[in-house]
């Protein structure tokens, strides 16, 4: 059995860096209105629990803005 690899710190800081990078240019580009996954319109739609945001490629893309 393998042992796991051991990362250094400036390793471990980057892929968090990386992972808070990724995160942010996905909030930026749901709030413009496109779709983070697809980049296909975000529409406004209407659910049995109210209004909400969601991917215009549905049922292909499930994306849905919290």
């Amino acid at each position: 059995m393998s042992s796991p690899k051991n990362h250094t710190l400036k390793e471990r800081r980057k892929h968090v860096s990386d992972i808070k990078q990724n995160l942010q240019e996905k909030e930026a580009l749901a709030n413009a209105g496109i779709c983070p996954r697809c980049q296909s319109k975000l529409v406004e739609r209407q659910g049995k629990n109210g209004p909400f945001i969601g991917c215009s490629s549905f049922p292909k893309c499930r994306y849905t803005k919290a």
